[in-house]
């Protein structure tokens, strides 16, 4: 901006800015409007000097014009001469040449006349002397012929000759008239020279006041461009100078708007305060009052949270203490320990199937809409992984290296997960390869106490019949316990013996690829056939001389399912009818030890007289449920759920180790 106009601090700030309209004071605002006036003034002294600007510039505008009509006519008039000179001497040029041409030909013919009289002089000079006759009035008399002349072809030579001397004449004549002629061109053409360099001289001032002219032109035109950058300075200061007026009005009256809107708002504040004041000194009491009453009450909730974290923390201690009690009370009776899990189905949710507890499973009956409660020594929700599930059952490893017989088997429909939580994938191993490497890793623990040597069998009851899939699936038999004994026999048995868990895992993977699986309507991978894994251990005490014996089962058993809704014919067929005998033999085993009966059908099916000395002898028996969530298998779910919870009142009766 123009300095005159905004001075150091510019327009809207600065150094120069004035204060805040609110916070004027009367002395401020009659500075701040006298500071208008004088704005206002300069805004006047700008828009007159605008006016008079735009007066020169017109002027000038005119002058340009003048200028430019005086230039054209000149240019004009110089070109009109140059036409003129150019005009002349293209008609000078063209007569001169044809003068010349003409003037060139009388010489030749001149030149000829001579050259002929020369030649007849000669002759004449030559011819004898003759008798001169007495002069004629027109012509001289002829001499006579020489001698051996005729006179005929003499008098044609005279005539020839005088015919030339006439053409001579005529010849000499015409050269003079010619070079008068010449004489007279050559002095028109000085004159047209004379005028041509006259034309030259004055179109050169003609050219030299264009030039003039020109710059004069420019040189207005330049002047012109610097009164438009002045105007144009001019306007934007004059556009500035009424902005900051206006702008400067405007925060006047909004100052002067706010003063009083200011002095009507600190009188109402000032009435409010004066309430204020007398309502603070009423609530000044209530707070007192109320602020004892809530520490009063802070107190009593601090107090009533440590008694609930101690009622907390007494009935975790009870509840352990429970647990403990019971899983004392069910080993001292030899109850078979059963786990409930549900399978993971994220796809699909349930609400059918839940947990209430960590104990205790609910199964709601879309048919009767009823909800059954099962209470189990552990379940496991979907979430589970089988790292947990490994935790709960590992404490069994230790008791098959202290001499014990151990049984762990899965229960349920095909589809429900049994050969995942027992066999797992190698990625994430199941309960099977997880016991086999704890027991490795504490025989390691012992071996300074202990001399262990493991070997492994793996059978298979397929269609009531058993093989042995170490030796490509021979068939084999099982022998009862003979009396006074408690322990089956089977011949032949291929026992392998392994160092280490890996050597365990390479037997297993080579004889669960004989195992007997197909694809069904519920399952694509159902096992057609139940698979035992028998890890044997034989123990000596390094100090004693002691020995022992343990033996760890490790079942998976073939799903229960409705041939009606696995659709499955033929072989299958076949398979699904003995799976479903099988485990119906072991329900009635089971019931018959939960009832305490006498007789216990062990005979009825080649699974259950596999699992005889498990069942009914000296065992730790461990038994996973595993069921679905899904709706269409509540069925199913409930009468896996009937099934363990009748395992679970079996007592087998403490165990002993097996000392030999």
């Amino acid at each position: 901006r123009h300095p005159r106009i905004w001075g150091k601090g510019g327009r809207g700030g600065g150094g120069g800015g004035a204060a805040s309209p609110s916070m004027m004071g009367g002395a401020d605002a009659a500075k701040f409007e006298e500071e208008l006036k004088e704005k206002s003034k300069r805004i006047k002294k700008l828009e007159k000097k605008q006016q008079l600007l735009e007066e020169d510039f017109k002027a000038l505008e005119d002058y340009n014009g003048k200028l430019e009509k005086k230039l054209d006519k000149e240019k004009e008039k110089l070109n009109k001469e140059k036409a003129k000179a150019k005009a002349m001497m293209e008609g000078g040029e063209g007569g001169d040449a044809a003068l010349m041409e003409e003037v060139a030909a009388l010489r030749e013919q001149l030149a000829a006349a001579k050259k002929a009289g020369k030649k007849e002089k000669k002759a004449k000079e030559e011819e004898p002397a003759t008798p001169m006759t007495p002069p004629n009035e027109d012509l001289p008399t002829p001499p006579p012929p020489p001698p051996g002349v005729d006179s005929a072809e003499l008098e044609k030579l005279q005539a020839e000759n005088e015919r030339t001397l006439a053409q001579l004449e005529e010849a000499e004549a015409s050269n003079a008239q010619f070079r008068k002629q010449l004489d007279t061109l050559k002095a028109e053409g000085g004159a047209a020279v004379e005028e041509l360099l006259a034309a030259k001289e004055k179109a050169a001032g003609l050219e030299a006041d264009v030039a003039e002219t020109t710059a004069q032109l420019a040189a207005s035109r330049e002047a012109e461009a610097g009164l438009q950058e002045k105007l144009a300075a001019t306007a934007e200061d004059l556009a500035g100078a009424r902005a900051d007026y206006e702008d400067m009005a405007a925060k006047f009256n909004e100052a002067k708007a706010q003063g009083e809107a200011a002095a009507e708002q600190a009188a109402k504040a000032t009435a409010r305060c004066e309430e204020i004041e007398t309502d603070m000194a009423k609530w000044g009491a209530e707070r007192d009052k109320i602020v004892t009453e809530l520490e009063d009450k802070t107190q009593r909730c601090e107090k009533m949270g440590a008694d609930l974290e101690y009622a907390n923390a007494r009935y975790k201690k009870e509840e352990g203490r429970r647990r403990d009690l019971y899983n004392r009370l069910m080993e001292l009776k030899g109850n078979i320990r059963v786990y409930c899990r549900v399978k993971p189905c994220p796809d699909d949710p349930c609400e059918c199937v839940g947990l209430e507890d960590d104990m205790t499973v609910r199964v709601k009956d879309p048919q009767t809409g009823k909800v059954l409660p099962y209470e189990f020594d552990k379940c496991f929700d979907q979430p589970a992984t089988q790292e947990e599930i490994f935790e709960e059952a590992k404490g069994l490893a230790t008791s098959v290296l202290d001499g014990f017989y151990v049984c762990i088997f899965a229960y349920g429909q095909t589809g429900s997960g049994k050969t995942y939580t027992m066999e797992g994938p190698p990625e994430n191993r199941g309960v099977n390869f997880r016991t086999v490497s704890e027991l490795f890793r504490l025989s390691q623990e012992r071996s300074s106490e202990y001399a262990f040597k493991l070997s492994v069998s793996v059978l298979e009851v397929y269609n009531d019949k058993v093989y042995d899939l170490q030796s490509n699936r021979t068939m084999v038999k099982i022998n009862p316990p003979m009396k006074g004994e408690r322990d089956i026999t089977i011949t032949p048995l291929v026992k392998t013996e392994v160092q280490s868990a890996d050597q365990v895992i390479e037997a297993l993977e080579g004889a669960y690829a004989c195992r007997k699986i197909a694809g069904t309507s519920m399952n694509q991978h159902s096992s057609r056939s139940h698979c035992v894994l028998t890890v044997w251990l034989e123990i000596q005490n390094l100090s004693t001389g002691m020995k022992m014996s343990g033996k760890l089962h490790l079942i998976d058993l073939a799903g229960s399912e409705r041939i009606s809704k696995s659709e499955v014919t033929g072989e299958q067929k076949t398979e699904a009818v003995h799976i479903n005998k099988s485990l119906t033999q072991l329900g009635l085993c089971i019931n018959s030890l939960a009832n305490k009966k006498d007789h216990i059908p062990y005979r009825n099916s080649q699974l259950t007289t596999l699992l005889q000395d498990s069942l009914g002898g000296n065992c730790k028996c461990l038994m996973f449920a595993n069921i679905s969530p899904l709706t269409s298998n509540v069925p199913e779910t409930i009468s896996t759920l009937t099934f363990a919870n009748n395992a679970k009142k079996v007592e087998l009766g403490k165990a002993t180790r097996n000392v030999k």
